[in-house]
């Protein structure tokens, strides 16, 4: 059986214990999260508040976080049935020549 062709990306991410706050119920929480990027502190509580902080669970405090590089993948079949295609970069010397 032939190996499939992947496509990978190495993407940083930071897991934080947050401490949440039930505010209907009172009820205080350690809630793992895990968020894309390399943030600690103010920065980290901020980015995770946007993205995960509703009206009734607010995000009070960060306990502890750690950044981990992680490798994804899918096969390539995958990623071009999926993917959106954008506009090229750059023009080569070559392509420039052409017009």
């Amino acid at each position: 059986m032939a190996r499939k062709r992947m496509v990978t990306r190495t993407i940083e991410q930071t897991t934080a214990k947050v401490m949440t706050l039930n505010v209907v119920t009172a009820e205080v929480t350690i809630t793992p999260y895990t968020i894309s990027g390399e943030l600690t502190g103010d920065a980290l509580l901020k980015a995770l508040q946007d993205t995960y902080q509703t009206d009734t669970m607010k995000l009070v405090h960060v306990l502890e976080s750690t950044v981990e590089s992680v490798l994804y993948g899918m096969e390539e079949e995958e990623f071009i049935k999926l993917a959106k295609v954008l506009p090229k970069r750059y023009v080569t010397v070559s392509e420039s020549e052409n017009n």
